[in-house]
């Protein structure tokens, strides 16, 4: 069954997660409004630190409080080659969510098609928490966010683990 959620149904589900948390990003470029500012500095050549931002502080809390309690918060990342602007700027943002004790893992675009990640969940993103709770998130071509279903069928939580393991271990057979 599926479940569509709210902006804070999925925040209180990002928030709530006790053991691990795995995300595959898909997408070449995010428009989200909380990073317009910040990319848009990256953008014009000055490139500010996200923690002058309450949001970017609050998800970098909550990494290093649940990665300080052993959780886990691990994602992989699809790389174009060459990288999009949008792509660029998250790899400078990589710093801090490192720091706040996230594991994050790039694959080149073209391999993820050919091991067949590029379709999971026909190309949606998506978070498993825990190994029991999907939440598949839905993007238009410019990047924005059209929609987020949370799901526990358990077929499709087989199929997202498998695609995670899938994930990590061809990212870092793909890693320098």
């Amino acid at each position: 069954m599926r479940t569509a959620l709210t902006d804070g149904q999925f925040a209180q589900e990002l928030s709530s997660y006790r053991k691990s948390a795995f995300r595959l990003e898909l997408q070449p470029v995010y428009t989200v409004g909380s990073e317009r500012e910040l990319f848009e500095t990256f953008r014009a050549g000055r490139p500010e630190s996200p923690v002058t931002r309450e949001g970017f502080r609050a998800y970098y809390r909550q990494v290093r409080e649940k990665t300080d309690a052993g959780i886990r918060t691990e994602r992989v990342r699809l790389a174009d080659d060459p990288p999009t602007e949008y792509q660029r700027w998250i790899r400078y943002m990589d710093r801090w969510n490192i720091e706040a004790g996230e594991i994050i893992h790039y694959l080149p675009r073209a391999t993820a098609q050919r091991v067949g990640l590029t379709g999971a969940f026909d190309g949606c993103d998506w978070w498993l928490l825990e190994d029991s709770r999907l939440i598949q998130l839905t993007f238009d071509n410019q990047g924005r966010l059209t929609s987020i279903d949370l799901t526990t069928d358990d077929t499709d939580l087989r199929q997202a683990r498998a695609w995670r393991d899938l994930a990590i271990r061809t990212a870092r057979e793909e890693a320098p």
